[in-house]
C-alpha cells in the first residue's frame, strides 16, 4: 500500500491544515483526510451542524483514518482549553490501528509520550521530512 496521511488538528486550525494538505499533495503525498475542506467556519461549534451531519462526518473521518498509513497530528499546548476534541479521538484511533504518528507541536497529552512518535516543532520543519519519507 502506498503511504497516505490523515491530518488531525483542532477544528480552529482547519485553514492551516488545508495549506499543509496542499503542500503534501503538491509533492505527491496522498492526503486521506477531507474534514479541512468542510464548509463550516473554523470557529464553528459542534452545535452549529445537525446531528445527522455530525454522524456522517464522524463515519467519513473514521473511514479516511482507517485508509491512511500515517497520522499527522497538529498538537496544541497542553494548557490550552478547547472544545471539539475530535483530533484527540483521531490520535487514539490511530494508536489503536497501529498507524505511524507524526506530531507537529508540543506533547499535548500523555499518549504523545509513547515511543515511536516522531516530533517536529512546526510544519516548516516537518514538511521536508514528510516529503522525503512518505
Amino acid at each position: 500500500m502506498k503511504n497516505s496521511v490523515y491530518l488531525a488538528a483542532h477544528y480552529s486550525r482547519k485553514h492551516e491544515v488545508k495549506r499543509a494538505a496542499r503542500d503534501l499533495e503538491y509533492v505527491n503525498v496522498k492526503v486521506s483526510s477531507t474534514w479541512h475542506r468542510e464548509h463550516l467556519a473554523a470557529d464553528s461549534s459542534l452545535l452549529d451542524s445537525t446531528s445527522a451531519y455530525n454522524r456522517r462526518s464522524a463515519r467519513r473521518d473514521l473511514s479516511e483514518l482507517e485508509k491512511s498509513t500515517h497520522l499527522v497530528f497538529f498538537s496544541l499546548h497542553p494548557d490550552i482549553l478547547f472544545s471539539r476534541g475530535g483530533h484527540c479521538v483521531e490520535y487514539g484511533v490511530a494508536l489503536a490501528l497501529h498507524k505511524k504518528i507524526i506530531v507537529i507541536g508540543p506533547h499535548q497529552h500523555v499518549f504523545c509520550y509513547l515511543p515511536g512518535t516522531k516530533f517536529f516543532p512546526s510544519w516548516l520543519e516537518a514538511f521536508p521530512w514528510l516529503r522525503e519519507n512518505l
